[in-house]
């Protein structure tokens, strides 16, 4: 299924300003909620809205699916 999460604006204003970072940010969320057997994609809202991305470096507005790539 698809775990729809909705954060607060404070999500992207602590947020460094770096790609590294928003990829980060974005993948610690959906690898976390896609551990579980039901989670199989992710759709991030901010305020109640969906958005294009975080901070303009990476596109989020579709679904998620997990990502270890960024895991060592």
């Amino acid at each position: 299924g698809i775990a729809i999460v909705d954060f607060s604006s404070d999500l992207i204003k602590d947020l460094p300003a770096t790609a590294t970072a928003e990829r980060l940010a974005v993948y610690s969320i959906v690898n976390t909620l896609t551990q579980f057997p039901t989670v199989q994609e992710v759709k991030m809202r901010v305020e109640g809205r969906t958005i294009d991305t975080l901070l303009g470096y990476m596109q989020i507005e579709d679904t998620l699916v997990r990502d270890t790539s960024i895991v060592k």
